[in-house]
């Protein structure tokens, strides 16, 4: 028995140690399924899945899984990308990347470069995410075949969308798309589709844009892809809300928000803002209470007051649509507290007008009167504070042009000092080799020298001072002159505006005498008189820069303004008010400009201008 003994304890503690292996592999399995589970659900449950992903790394590290790590690093890497927390994505990215270093697991290579460059790319950092998509391109080609290649193509020309650079951008789409008509993966159709309306958007081209769009989300709802179905829920309602459709945009609304109703989805209600405020414009006023009434309980939550100001102004126009005054009233009072709190005078004022509405047509007179009158302290406060500026503005160049000319001063007075300190010496040295005589007849002339330098000198410098002068009195006028034409050209269209409005209450004949004014008021804006001036007086002070866009650039008059104006530094806003133009058309003159004087996008036209004389 004694003998026997040995071998039975060794046998027991082997079927100890099989018994242990056998359930360390069959947790190791289960982990993995569990991972594998959780991959599905995190982009829509990314808060409540964390906690068990650190717990299911923890476990396969004391198990001694570096498959299992190197899976729950990943998953973990999108639930903290999910939540915008794109530090820790990182470092659970990185994690995984030793793991599989030390593994030698060269086939995730493909996997960890992708989810780098994703994570970059929805962080906003492009060029860095393209460095890893191209990497993806190229070990995709060797290793994982046409499906992984398909996907890489799409997710760099998403990142080239991203960038702006829109002919790499549709170049790699249009391969990946190839590369799907051969493999039909639905995942990355979906994708393709997706990218596709990104680009669409992008360029411009609307309708494009929604047909793609719609396309992933059929897809998506095919597949019960639910966290690809709430990105492309967003992004048709957008179009639709773009496209003014609110009945379609509304109706694509609940329809997302039945779906995001039990899960726990990060996000922002920027798109669901703009559909209430849409609704209340389409005068939708009930639907739009359920809109923005979510939209502020969620932002109220996140602590974003301006965005909660900006619901509550909106929720006060459409309790006021119902004529439910009380509720309206309310809200305004909310929206300007927030405002004021906010230091949002724009909104304050609005919210103090909305009030002053509510209680005219309440009928309590004297309480609209003081908000009309609170109204109007804010407009004037926001008013005079751009006035401020302007004139800020004005004399910080004045200050500018002044300092510069008195260093050009300085400048010379310099050079002369040196002039007279090199004659000096000369006249120094001349007079110890020639003599007594010559000596005296050397400071003869150079005092009558000195005596003539000087006046013209002094005749120089009173010509410059009062040719700078006059220079500086005329740009200073000429600045003003400009903006007093932009305040009247906005001035005027805002009236033009009104008589438009008014024509559908009139008749026939007043019609008429309407479209008369608007015609006189048209032509004034439109006048080519004050250009004329403009142009005189500006070729005064810059005619060299002036000779020299039209004789080198060939540039029209309408070019030469535009040049001028950007040359005076004045904005795009006070360029389109004297041009009778929108943002989008100076936008357009300015591009157009570029490419008349053959410049680069990456050399800023204004400096180019500027050093142009």
């Amino acid at each position: 028995m004694k003998i026997a003994t040995p071998i039975i304890l060794t046998l027991i503690c082997t079927l100890s140690i099989n018994s242990l292996s056998a359930q360390s592999e069959e947790r190791i399995a289960e982990i993995e399924q569990r991972l594998r589970i959780l991959d599905d659900k995190v982009r829509t449950s990314p808060y409540s899945l964390i906690a068990e992903l650190e717990q299911l790394n923890d476990e396969s590290a004391q198990l001694g899984s570096q498959r299992n790590q190197i899976m729950s690093n990943l998953v973990l890497s999108k639930a903290y990308e999910s939540q915008k927390n794109y530090e820790k994505a990182f470092e659970a990215v990185d994690r995984a990347w030793v793991l599989a270093d030390s593994f030698d697991y060269r086939k995730l290579d493909y996997m960890l470069n992708s989810r780098k460059g994703f994570i970059l790319l929805q962080q906003g950092n492009n060029d860095a995410s393209i460095e890893y998509l191209e990497k993806c391109v190229a070990l995709a080609s060797k290793e994982d075949g046409e499906p992984a290649k398909a996907k890489a193509l799409i997710q760099l020309g998403y990142a080239y969308t991203r960038k702006g650079d829109f002919d790499k951008a549709i170049r790699n789409l249009d391969a990946g798309a190839e590369l799907l008509k051969q493999t039909k993966d639905e995942i990355q159709l979906q994708n393709l589709y997706g990218y596709m309306g990104v680009y669409y958007a992008r360029v411009g081209e609307k309708e494009k844009a929604l047909a793609e769009y719609e396309k992933a989300l059929e897809l998506s709802i095919a597949r019960k892809d639910t966290s690809w179905m709430i990105s492309n829920y967003l992004n048709v309602i957008a179009q639709y809300a773009i496209k003014g459709d609110v009945e379609k945009a509304y109706q694509y609304y609940n329809e997302r928000e039945k779906l995001i109703a039990d899960i726990e989805f990060p996000e922002d209600r920027k798109v669901e803002l703009n559909i209430g405020v849409l609704l209340v414009q389409n005068e939708k006023y009930a639907k739009a209470l359920d809109v923005l009434n979510i939209c502020r309980d969620y932002y109220a939550k996140e602590g974003n007051i301006h965005r909660v100001a900006l619901a509550d102004h909106w929720l006060a126009l459409a309790y006021r649509g119902l004529d439910r005054y009380d509720l309206a009233e309310e809200r305004s009072q909310l929206a300007f507290a927030e405002a004021k709190e906010n230091d949002n005078k724009k909104l304050a004022e609005l919210s103090a007008f909305t009030l002053f509405q509510t209680y005219h047509w309440r009928g309590k007179d004297t309480e609209a009167i003081e908000w009309l009158q609170t109204s109007n302290e804010i407009k004037d406060s926001i008013y005079s504070e751009e006035k401020r500026q302007e004139m800020l503005a004005l004399e910080a160049k004045y200050e500018t042009f002044r300092k510069e000319q008195e260093i050009e001063m300085l400048k010379a007075k310099n050079e002369l000092e040196k002039a007279k300190r090199g004659r000096l010496l000369i006249g120094l040295i001349s007079s110890l080799l020639i003599g007594g005589l010559l000596i005296y007849q050397q400071i003869s002339a150079r005092k009558k020298d000195k005596v003539i330098q000087e006046e013209k000198l002094k005749i120089v410098a009173l010509e410059k001072t009062q040719l700078q002068e006059r220079l500086e009195h005329k740009e200073k006028e000429l600045t003003i002159q400009l903006l007093h034409v932009a305040q009247k050209n906005t001035f005027l269209t805002q009236i033009t505006k009104s008589l438009d409005k008014i024509k559908s209450h009139l008749g026939n004949e007043p019609t008429l005498l309407v479209n008369k004014v608007i015609k006189t008021i048209t032509n004034d804006i439109s006048s080519n008189e004050t250009w004329d001036q403009f142009l005189t007086s500006f070729k005064e002070i810059h005619h060299t820069f002036v000779d020299l866009l039209v004789n080198k650039y060939q540039l029209s008059a309408a070019e030469l303004r535009l040049a001028s104006m950007i040359k005076m530094n004045m904005s795009s806003k006070e360029i389109g008010s004297l041009l009778n133009i929108s943002d989008a058309g100076v936008k357009k003159a300015r591009y157009r400009l570029r490419k008349k004087l053959d410049l680069d996008q990456e050399v800023n036209m204004q400096e180019y201008l500027l050093g142009m004389e």
